[in-house]
């Protein structure tokens, strides 16, 4: 994932940018959410992943993502 978005210029390239766009965003609401949860501190968030539904669907984007990409 993170190897495909280190590709040259795909922020210049319409077709690369078509597919990459989705999975940076993807990448970067999960990086949020996780930093969101470390910001509200240990006894506001759930790192089981299973308990953390919003975690859990944004992981599963990030992944369908990278699987299109």
């Amino acid at each position: 994932m993170l190897h495909v978005l280190k590709t040259q210029g795909w922020k210049e390239s319409p077709p690369l940018a078509y597919y990459f766009n989705p999975l940076n965003d993807a990448l970067r609401d999960v990086r949020d959410h996780l930093l969101k949860m470390n910001a509200d501190g240990i006894l506001r968030c759930k790192y089981i992943i299973e308990d953390n539904e919003e975690l859990m669907a944004k992981v599963i984007t990030m992944v369908q993502k990278d699987m299109t990409a």
